[in-house]
């Protein structure tokens, strides 16, 4: 995602304040904390003492967060951070409302192509195991989506950032967290989106549900309602 994906959210911001996007290097890191290390730099160009908000839409949101909690630790932390579209699967789907909210929902034939599809899943990683040149049992992109449809340079960066956001362990954070998620089986099933295991204190979570999905969020009409959360808790 570039910055230009942003255009429609500035858009409905207020005129007045400053926007600054960080573009990810051409050539993708395989860690987060690179990245992280590598804005932060940039931003300290800047803004030398945090005081300034953070946020950032899926892979984006990744870095931002790890932004937060690296200033946090370095006694700067940012004003606020605001994520949109990012939860961490790891802390939702092996909760026991997620699991009983799935079994009270879907029905025998529902269970069955989830449970296939799984096995299919595990079996396309253990072949990738066992030849030369694969990257081992992990989850990949072309798991979840067909890679080969995208231009080689595109694939590349997929590629290289779903392993960086696979392999990445978040943190806890005490600062204020808004987080935007649009409609999924996970913020169907979790209110929270998993935040209350890195967010501790309740009133510094502030979760919003959209009705879109993961690739209408920051278009229109939906990112009226992104703009909307966001100016509710600026200056806060």
């Amino acid at each position: 995602v570039s910055i230009f994906h942003y255009k429609n959210l500035i858009k409905h911001l207020p005129e007045d304040l400053t926007i600054y996007g960080v573009q990810a290097p051409f050539e993708p890191e395989e860690q987060i904390r690179p990245l992280t290390e590598l804005y932060l730099k940039e931003i300290r160009k800047l803004y030398p003492d945090g005081a300034y908000y953070l946020g950032g839409y899926c892979f984006g949101g990744i870095v931002a967060y790890d932004m937060a909690v690296v200033l946090e630790k370095q006694g700067t932390p940012p004003k606020g951070l605001f994520v949109i579209e990012l939860s961490f699967a790891e802390l939702i789907r092996f909760r026991p409302r997620y699991l009983w909210a799935i079994f009270r929902e879907e029905n025998l034939w529902q269970h069955t192509v989830r449970m296939t599809n799984k096995v299919l899943k595990i079996l396309n990683r253990l072949t990738r195991a066992v030849i030369p040149g694969e990257k081992g049992f992990k989850d990949e992109a072309k798991d979840y989506y067909d890679t080969s449809l995208l231009p080689e340079t595109t694939r590349h960066r997929t590629e290289v950032h779903f392993r960086a956001a696979r392999d990445y362990k978040p943190e806890k954070y005490q600062g204020e967290i808004v987080v935007i998620a649009c409609d999924t089986v996970y913020s169907r099933r979790d209110p929270d989106v998993g935040w209350d295991r890195l967010i501790d204190d309740p009133k510094k979570r502030h979760i919003y549900h959209n009705v879109s999905d993961h690739h209408s969020i920051l278009e229109e009409p939906y990112v009226i309602e992104v703009a909307d959360a966001i100016v509710k808790h600026l200056d806060q």
